[in-house]
Order: C-alpha cells, then sequence, then structure tokens
C-alpha cells in the first residue's frame, strides 16, 4: 500500500507540474472549466489520484495503529527481537505512508474534523513508533541486536531468537523527547553509522518533514479559502498579500511584476517541497523493506525456524488470519475510489 502511494504521489506531483508549467491555461482533462470551486461536481485528475494516496494513508491508520498499540502495550514482552524489528521498521513504512499523504494531498484539509482525526491518529502512531525505537538501546544482556548477522553465525544461533524485552530500556517520560533530540544533533553522521542510528535518522527526519507538511497544509488550507465569495480566510489572504505587495514607506510597489515574481517562486518552492517530501518517503520505504527482507531470509535459511507441516517457512503463508486481515484491508483504496467516482 505504501509502494502504491508513492507511485501514485509522483504521478500526481509529475501532473501538477504538468499543469503549472507546461498546460497553464489550456483545457485538457479540466472538468471544473469556469466553475467555482464550490459548484464543482466531476472529479479532476488530481481528485482521482489523491483520492487513493489518501485511502492508502487511512487503511494504515488502523492496520499500522494496531500493531504499534499490540507491541508497545500487550505483546511487547512476548515477541522476540527478532520480530520487533520487523515491526518497527514495518511502522517506519506506515508513517512514510501517512508522510506521502499529508505532503502531496492538496485538499487534505477539505474536511477539517476528519483532517483533525487524520493528525491525531498519525501523532499517535509516530509517539509510538518513536517509543519503540527509543528502547532499542539494550541493557545488561548486551545491545539490542539489530544488524542481519552473518551466514556462518547461524549455525550457533543469534540473539534475534531472544525475548525483545531482555534488550529493552524503560522509557521515562522524557525519554522520547531526550532521545529526537540527541538524534537530531547528530543526523548529520547517522547514516553512515547504521543499525539503530540509522534507523532514528529515518524516523527523526520524517517526523520533522511531517510536522512542516502539516504546517504546509495549514497554509494551503487558508489560502483556498479565496476561492469562497466571503468569509475569514479570504479576508485574511488579501489582508496577507495588500501588506506583502507594498513597500514600507507606503508607496505602492509595482503589484503585478511582484505577484508574478512571488508566484514563481512559490511554484519552485512547493514543487521543491513535494519532491523532497516524496523522496524521503521512498528511502524510509527502500531502507526498511530492504532491511526486513534480508531479515528474514536469514531467519529462513538459519535452521533455527520451526517449520509447518508441509516442510515450509510459516511466515510464507498468505492465508493465515494475520495476513489476510491487512491483504483484504486493502481493498478499502478500490472501495473509495469507486465510491468517488459515483458520487461524483
Amino acid at each position: 500500500m505504501t509502494s502504491l502511494a508513492l507511485i501514485i504521489g509522483y504521478v500526481d506531483v509529475v501532473w501538477q507540474l504538468y499543469k503549472s508549467l507546461v498546460k497553464k491555461g489550456g483545457s485538457v482533462w479540466r472538468f471544473h472549466e469556469g466553475k467555482p470551486l464550490e459548484e464543482r461536481t466531476n472529479p479532476s485528475v488530481s481528485d482521482i489520484l489523491e483520492t487513493i494516496v489518501i485511502s492508502c494513508s487511512d487503511q494504515q491508520l488502523f492496520t499500522g495503529g494496531a500493531y504499534a498499540l499490540t507491541v508497545r502495550y500487550f505483546k511487547g514482552c512476548a515477541v522476540s527481537a527478532y520480530h520487533y524489528n520487523i515491526l518497527t521498521s514495518g511502522l517506519l513504512i506506515t508513517c512514510a505512508t501517512h508522510l506521502v499523504a499529508v505532503t502531496v494531498v492538496m485538499n487534505y484539509w477539505r474536511y477539517p474534523i476528519m483532517a483533525c482525526l487524520r493528525v491525531a491518529i498519525t501523532v499517535l502512531i509516530f509517539i509510538v513508533t518513536g517509543l519503540l525505537l527509543a528502547k532499542r538501546t539494550g541493557t545488561s544482556n548486551g545491545a539490542f541486536p539489530l544488524a542481519v548477522p552473518p551466514p556462518e553465525d547461524a549455525a550457533r544461533g543469534s540473539p534475534l531468537f531472544m525475548r525483545a524485552a531482555c534488550f529493552e530500556t524503560e522509557v521515562g517520560a522524557t525519554g522520547l523527547t531526550k532521545e529526537v533530540q540527541d538524534q537530531v544533533r547528530r543526523l548529520g553522521d547517522a547514516f553512515t553509522r547504521g543499525g539503530a542510528n540509522q534507523t532514528w535518522a529515518l524516523y527523526v527526519v520524517m517526523l520533522l518533514w511531517w510536522s512542516i507538511a502539516v504546517l504546509a497544509e495549514a497554509v494551503r488550507f487558508l489560502r483556498r479559502g479565496t476561492g469562497k465569495a466571503a468569509g475569514r480566510r479570504r479576508q485574511l489572504v488579501h489582508r496577507v498579500r495588500s501588506w506583502a505587495t507594498a513597500s514600507g514607506d507606503g508607496v505602492e510597489l509595482p503589484r503585478k511584476r511582484l505577484v508574478r515574481v512571488c508566484r514563481v517562486t512559490f511554484h519552485a518552492l512547493f514543487s521543491l517541497y513535494l519532491v523532497i517530501g516524496l523522496g524521503i518517503g521512498t528511502v524510509v520505504v527502500i531502507f526498511s523493506a530492504l532491511y526486513i527482507q534480508d531479515l528474514r531470509r536469514w531467519v529462513d535459511t538459519s535452521g533455527w525456524l520451526a517449520r509447518n507441516e508441509a516442510g515450509e517457512n510459516p511466515e510464507n503463508e498468505v492465508t493465515t488470519f494475520g495476513q489476510l486481515v491487512p491483504i483484504l484491508m486493502a481493498a478499502l483504496t478500490v472501495f473509495a475510489f469507486m465510491q468517488m467516482v459515483s458520487g461524483e
């Protein structure tokens, strides 16, 4: 689902750039030609693409939230370090989905109550993910096993098969905040060290950019208010524009030229903002997915994993309850897409 959100996100960004730079003022695929914002009924291309992205994010609000709560509060003392690492990497991928959604979707705040609910749940998922990462520091039993062991270590086993609780440290009230601050200070060289530092670097970068994206969405929410004939958002935006296009001594500047420069600068910065947001999500997904696959591959060939009656790896069975639930929940994206197309 995250890969789908990323692919659709890139397509949407390319489409937005095409409309702004190549086909500006054209009529290709403009279903809303000549209609004010509040009277639009037919979906645009961006509406269709962004509905898929936001649906991927909504679907993972539930699956990611379920995994986060289960590991953090109910099964954290029972799972192995191996499964703990897979779950935390999966939660990083979930956070990447929410990052892509809030970055790409232009109408994320179209329905403020729904958007606030999404943001609140996403904040909880980020917090729980940070708490899970902060506890992977190591105790008197040794450092938390994070790296994929070499093949020759399979004969004597690995600490990965021990309970994760054996290596976890308790995180106090300020533990997460302190850990994030430390990682921000060491962010420059975190990627070169690998292991926990690399994971923390991905998490901190996502957290910072997600915060920026939420603020950017708030600005876009205010800006979209100018499409209405009357309202506080329209008055606020016009007041800011009047202030920005006048000099300090009261002499009015050439408004058209200044507005044109501001618009070009805004489009350039906004395009860079979209690309950076998608790039961060892509890096997180690639690093996390490769780590999960390498870890599962080593455990599969280690000889320590109990096989089923057919002699196969039980983690590769697709028909189990834990596999079918997220697979079938992916159908929500299809339902959301069909509802949007049919309803509009």
